[in-house]
């Protein structure tokens, strides 16, 4: 574990052991800059349930939204009998449903909120693509910054959401809130915002001045680049907790297949996060009890969807965690976690010889 000091960004107030979720199996564990890793009383194992087909764009622009009351939100082919195959969806209660664009056929669903509100973004009929929001069966159109297109990524639980918009053709972080669209800055080129919590705090991911791609966090009005913490680039971020605790990835710039997951702290500190075997891992989202979730290469060419829930320890491989165990299908990439400690992922189905999407819910594991 490496510790960098950077920025003093917030005040110290960094993830602690044992705090209480209303679910006794999720596993919680110190993610400080320190040595001392939290014990893991119980192992956690998951209920499945299978979503049908879903969209991976990379799960860079995709993503396969959760809360804690198993709501679950993404994009899919369903439904489409267009050139362009993307339509938004909800599950729940083991139900597939379609989320209504802005009338342009396209539409993709990112992420949703503890009281249900999704948002993502849709072509409306003049071809505009724009950052939209879906509540009980009302599609809203959130605005742009400078009337072309805009795209959301994550909204926190007062409804204020992030992604990005234009101005003079240049991808600005943006904010979505009460009908007004927020201008949140640029780190030098095109920037993006990709997670912000119940404080607003906002990480993302942009160019800088010469080039090269960074992650930044948001606090007040100032971007700060993840450079100013010592995380090389090119990196990026992926999602921030209500501890302030981000969850991001760093790659060499030489194109090397080599990329490291990490967890940034309020105070500047920094923590890499191990790997199964290869050093190439990704953190896609971290919930208040530090948990984090993304996948690792495993050593042999494959990508296994994981879990990290301790800094000093491998991380967990989620596949034989299942219960009861499924050999029809391949986790590759969890998505996001909830408060809750549900987890969506990205899997292969063998039997549908396709990419789809699953829900999986804490559960305890076998005697």
């Amino acid at each position: 574990m490496r510790t960098i000091r950077g920025l003093p960004l917030l005040a110290a107030a960094l993830i602690g052991c044992g705090g209480s979720t209303g679910t006794a199996d999720i596993p919680t564990a110190s993610m400080e800059a320190s040595e001392n890793a939290c014990t893991v009383h119980r192992p956690t194992c998951y209920s499945i349930a299978d979503i049908g087909p879903v969209i991976d764009d990379w799960f860079e622009n995709t993503s396969l939204g959760v809360n804690s009351h198993g709501v679950v939100v993404g994009t899919t082919p369903r439904w489409s009998t267009d050139p362009d195959p993307r339509r938004a969806f909800s599950f729940k209660h083991g139900t597939v449903s379609p989320l209504l664009g802005l009338g342009g056929g396209t539409s993709e669903a990112r992420a949703v909120n503890e009281w249900g509100l999704a948002v993502g973004g849709s072509l409306d009929p003049e071809g505009h693509y724009r950052a939209t929001s879906y509540f009980n069966g009302v599609v809203t159109d959130l605005g742009t910054l400078d009337g072309t297109n805009s795209w959301s990524w994550q909204v926190n639980d007062f409804g204020f959401a992030v992604g990005n918009g234009y101005v003079s053709g240049v991808a600005h972080a943006a904010g979505f809130f009460l009908g007004k669209v927020i201008d949140l800055g640029s780190i030098g080129g095109p920037t993006y915002a990709n997670d912000v919590n119940d404080l607003f705090e906002v990480v993302g991911t942009g160019q800088l001045a010469d080039g090269a791609w960074s992650g930044f966090v948001r606090h007040g009005s100032k971007l700060v680049p993840f450079g100013a913490f010592g995380i090389p680039t090119p990196s990026t971020a992926r999602a921030i907790n209500n501890r302030g605790t981000a969850c991001g990835s760093w790659t060499t710039a030489d194109g090397s297949y080599f990329r490291r997951a990490f967890l940034l702290h309020r105070d500047g500190s920094v923590v890499d996060l191990p790997d199964l075997g290869y050093t190439y891992s990704y953190c896609e989202d971290v919930n208040d009890q530090g948990v984090a979730v993304g996948f690792s290469d495993d050593g042999q060419g494959s990508w296994r969807a994981v879990t990290w829930t301790s800094a000093s320890e491998p991380p967990i491989d989620l596949n034989p965690r299942l219960v009861p165990a499924r050999p029809d299908v391949f986790l590759y990439a969890a998505s996001k976690i909830s408060a809750s400690g549900n987890i969506t992922v990205y899997g292969w189905s063998f039997t549908d010889a396709a990419v789809e999407g699953y829900l999986l819910t804490p559960t305890a594991c076998p005697e």
